[in-house]
């Protein structure tokens, strides 16, 4: 279980690092002639190997669990406000790339200091993706507590709710983590993704909000042509575009050179896809020249150390 902590959080970073200076930059463009190697991102004049604001959001999330060896929802929302206001959890003592969801959700807690999960944008403008990088260690918390799907469900609710607090958001949520659950279970991803289409989502959420998944759980979406694949900031086109080049890679490599090669939102979508490529083929799949790339490797080298001890005696 460790080397597949170790797997998720470098797997993030490489990802993200890889796929930041590919943002905003169309598929189209990239897919005539791809990026096979981690470059320089000369929009925000960083050295090679920085990863932004989604691995600043997992590393925010591990560390509350590290200091309170329990999930809670205002401690996560603390450092998150650490990470926004003051730069920590930061590859380069500045904040990359942080939505405007985030911002009001965060600067509402900075104000107010009251219940977290209470304070995230409500609106369908508020269905980014930003929160899911939170997913991963909760993922790996909530298999190593063995935890009901009720559980799994609040949990992942609550801590989505901190920014993103809204219905869509909260079962992009439990989808990606109920897959993180099935493949940490043994489940091969394309059994784990058959599973995802039997779950009664009715016990959570609202017909409404469940009809605006038919695309991806009713429709096998590795299937479709990959002109229907958008890798933007919607949270329900990051499924779609995480399902796609996840479940139609055969190794580590082709994950990450798929998904950070379809631009718009190519550092998350290449972070999730990475992430979760290491888990299922193996910490040992990742090229050592990509994890020697990583800034402040140290750092989150530490912070997968003491996260692994936590888990390991939760």
């Amino acid at each position: 279980m460790n080397s597949k902590i170790n797997a998720c959080v470098l797997g993030f970073a490489i990802g993200e690092a890889f796929g930041l200076p590919l943002n905003y930059i169309a598929k189209e463009q990239l897919i005539n002639k791809p990026v096979t190697k981690m470059l320089k991102c000369e929009n925000y004049d960083v050295p090679i190997g920085t990863w932004s604001s989604g691995t600043s959001n997992l590393l925010a999330t591990m560390d509350s669990i590290i200091t309170k060896t329990r999930i809670d929802y205002n401690s996560i929302a603390d450092n998150l406000l650490l990470w926004y206001k003051t730069a920590k959890y930061t590859a380069t003592a500045s904040v990359l790339d942080i939505d405007f969801t985030s911002k009001h959700a965060l600067n509402k807690y900075f104000e107010e200091k009251s219940d977290a999960t209470k304070l995230g944008g409500t609106g369908y403008s508020d269905c980014g993706n930003e929160f899911l990088p939170r997913l991963l260690p909760i993922a790996f918390y909530l298999y190593c507590t063995k935890a009901r799907d009720y559980t799994i469900h609040s949990v992942v609710k609550n801590v989505t709710f901190i920014t993103h607090r809204s219905e869509i958001p909260a079962m992009a949520a439990y989808i990606f983590t109920k897959y993180i659950i099935f493949l940490l279970r043994g489940t091969d991803k394309l059994a784990s993704f058959s599973m995802l289409k039997n779950l009664d989502y009715t016990m959570y959420f609202k017909s409404e909000t469940i009809k605006e998944f038919e695309h991806l759980l009713k429709d096998n979406v590795y299937n479709l042509p990959l002109e229907m694949i958008n890798s933007n900031n919607y949270v329900i086109d990051t499924l779609e575009a995480f399902f796609y080049c996840f479940i139609n890679s055969n190794s580590f490599s082709q994950a990450l050179i798929g998904s950070v090669n379809l631009g718009g939102q190519a550092s998350m979508l290449g972070g999730l896809c990475s992430s979760v490529a290491a888990i299922y083929y193996g910490y040992e799949t990742i090229p050592a020249n990509l994890v020697e790339s990583l800034n402040k490797k140290e750092y989150l080298m530490k912070m997968i150390s003491d996260y692994e001890d936590i888990l390991n005696i939760i």
